[in-house]
Protein backbone atom coordinates (compact mmCIF):
# COMPACT_ATOMS: atom_id res chain seq x y z
CA UNK A 1 0.00 0.00 0.00
CA UNK A 2 1.57 3.65 -0.99
CA UNK A 3 0.29 6.49 1.39
CA UNK A 4 0.36 10.04 0.26
CA UNK A 5 2.38 11.01 3.35
CA UNK A 6 3.83 9.45 6.49
CA UNK A 7 2.56 9.11 9.52
CA UNK A 8 5.09 11.55 10.60
CA UNK A 9 4.32 14.00 8.51
CA UNK A 10 4.77 17.71 9.68
CA UNK A 11 1.52 20.10 9.89
CA UNK A 12 1.38 23.89 9.81
CA UNK A 13 -1.56 25.40 11.34
CA UNK A 14 -2.25 29.11 11.54
CA UNK A 15 -4.93 31.85 10.84
CA UNK A 16 -5.05 34.05 7.82
CA UNK A 17 -7.63 37.08 6.92
CA UNK A 18 -9.41 37.33 4.04
CA UNK A 19 -12.20 39.90 3.47
CA UNK A 20 -11.79 41.29 7.30
CA UNK A 21 -12.79 37.94 8.52
CA UNK A 22 -10.34 34.83 9.83
CA UNK A 23 -9.33 31.95 8.09
CA UNK A 24 -8.46 29.02 10.40
CA UNK A 25 -5.69 26.93 8.44
CA UNK A 26 -4.26 23.51 9.21
CA UNK A 27 -2.15 21.90 6.14
CA UNK A 28 0.67 19.72 5.31
CA UNK A 29 4.01 21.56 6.12
CA UNK A 30 5.41 19.89 2.31
CA UNK A 31 3.95 18.12 -0.94
CA UNK A 32 4.87 14.59 -1.28
CA UNK A 33 7.78 13.61 -4.19
CA UNK A 34 6.51 14.31 -7.70
CA UNK A 35 5.44 10.86 -8.71
CA UNK A 36 3.16 10.54 -5.62
CA UNK A 37 1.66 13.96 -7.01
CA UNK A 38 1.23 12.85 -10.41
CA UNK A 39 -0.83 9.57 -9.09
CA UNK A 40 -2.87 11.86 -6.83
CA UNK A 41 -4.32 14.45 -8.93
CA UNK A 42 -7.74 14.98 -7.90
CA UNK A 43 -8.66 16.92 -5.66
CA UNK A 44 -11.96 16.31 -3.30
CA UNK A 45 -13.39 19.58 -1.53
CA UNK A 46 -15.58 18.17 1.40
CA UNK A 47 -17.23 21.64 2.09
CA UNK A 48 -19.84 21.67 5.77
CA UNK A 49 -21.57 24.93 5.62
CA UNK A 50 -22.12 25.66 9.45
CA UNK A 51 -24.02 28.47 11.71
CA UNK A 52 -21.07 31.07 12.15
CA UNK A 53 -20.38 33.31 14.86
CA UNK A 54 -19.52 37.40 14.07
CA UNK A 55 -16.18 36.17 12.98
CA UNK A 56 -17.24 33.66 10.72
CA UNK A 57 -16.21 30.72 12.59
CA UNK A 58 -18.70 27.67 13.73
CA UNK A 59 -20.69 28.13 17.08
CA UNK A 60 -19.81 26.51 20.06
CA UNK A 61 -23.26 24.35 19.18
CA UNK A 62 -21.70 23.20 16.00
CA UNK A 63 -18.61 22.01 17.07
CA UNK A 64 -19.22 18.39 18.23
CA UNK A 65 -20.76 17.59 14.69
CA UNK A 66 -17.84 19.17 12.97
CA UNK A 67 -15.40 17.45 14.45
CA UNK A 68 -16.74 14.06 14.86
CA UNK A 69 -17.26 13.77 11.04
CA UNK A 70 -13.57 15.21 10.69
CA UNK A 71 -12.36 12.53 12.60
CA UNK A 72 -14.06 9.61 11.21
CA UNK A 73 -13.29 10.65 7.59
CA UNK A 74 -9.76 11.67 8.14
CA UNK A 75 -9.20 7.98 10.44
CA UNK A 76 -10.62 5.90 7.45
CA UNK A 77 -8.95 7.54 4.57
CA UNK A 78 -5.66 8.04 6.60
CA UNK A 79 -5.68 3.77 6.90
CA UNK A 80 -5.79 3.33 3.43
CA UNK A 81 -4.16 4.08 -0.09
CA UNK A 82 -7.36 5.44 -1.74
CA UNK A 83 -6.68 9.31 -0.85
CA UNK A 84 -5.40 11.32 2.13
CA UNK A 85 -6.05 14.74 3.73
CA UNK A 86 -3.69 17.54 2.91
CA UNK A 87 -5.35 20.30 4.50
CA UNK A 88 -8.35 21.63 6.24
CA UNK A 89 -9.52 25.62 6.22
CA UNK A 90 -12.15 26.79 8.52
CA UNK A 91 -14.14 30.54 8.14
CA UNK A 92 -16.65 32.60 6.53
CA UNK A 93 -19.50 30.02 7.34
CA UNK A 94 -17.58 26.75 6.04
CA UNK A 95 -15.31 24.12 6.73
CA UNK A 96 -13.38 22.57 3.98
CA UNK A 97 -11.09 19.58 4.01
CA UNK A 98 -9.21 19.25 1.01
CA UNK A 99 -7.95 15.33 -0.65
CA UNK A 100 -6.25 14.25 -2.72
CA UNK A 101 -6.77 10.87 -4.08
CA UNK A 102 -6.07 9.11 -7.16
CA UNK A 103 -9.53 8.10 -8.31
CA UNK A 104 -12.72 10.32 -7.78
CA UNK A 105 -14.26 7.18 -8.38
CA UNK A 106 -13.02 5.06 -5.78
CA UNK A 107 -13.24 8.28 -3.56
CA UNK A 108 -17.05 8.46 -3.44
CA UNK A 109 -17.48 4.70 -3.31
CA UNK A 110 -15.79 4.93 0.17
CA UNK A 111 -17.26 7.73 0.88
CA UNK A 112 -20.61 6.78 0.80
CA UNK A 113 -20.03 3.22 2.34
CA UNK A 114 -18.34 5.05 5.18
CA UNK A 115 -21.00 7.28 5.57
CA UNK A 116 -23.81 4.52 4.97
CA UNK A 117 -26.33 4.24 7.96
CA UNK A 118 -25.62 7.23 9.78
CA UNK A 119 -27.16 10.46 10.10
CA UNK A 120 -27.08 12.66 7.23
CA UNK A 121 -24.89 16.00 7.75
CA UNK A 122 -24.68 19.19 5.66
CA UNK A 123 -21.99 18.32 3.44
CA UNK A 124 -21.22 18.84 -0.37
CA UNK A 125 -18.67 17.47 -2.63
CA UNK A 126 -16.23 18.88 -5.60
CA UNK A 127 -14.19 17.38 -7.34
CA UNK A 128 -11.21 19.05 -9.46
CA UNK A 129 -7.90 18.20 -11.47
CA UNK A 130 -5.14 19.44 -9.23
CA UNK A 131 -1.83 17.79 -10.75
CA UNK A 132 -0.11 21.35 -9.62
CA UNK A 133 -1.17 20.90 -5.97
CA UNK A 134 -2.26 24.29 -6.06
CA UNK A 135 -4.71 23.62 -3.19
CA UNK A 136 -2.19 23.07 -0.63
CA UNK A 137 0.49 25.49 -2.04
CA UNK A 138 -1.57 28.14 -2.02
CA UNK A 139 -1.93 27.55 1.82
CA UNK A 140 1.38 26.85 2.66
CA UNK A 141 2.56 30.13 0.77
CA UNK A 142 -0.05 31.74 2.48
CA UNK A 143 2.09 32.19 5.63
CA UNK A 144 -0.07 30.22 8.41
Amino acid sequence: MTKLFSDFDEWIAGHIEVDGFPLVVRARASLPDEALRNTYQHLICICWEYDANDAGLPKKSELPAIYEFEELVENYFNDGDTASLAAAVTGHGEKEWRYYTKSVEDFMQEFNELLSGQDKRPVTLQAFVDDEWNALQELQDSGT
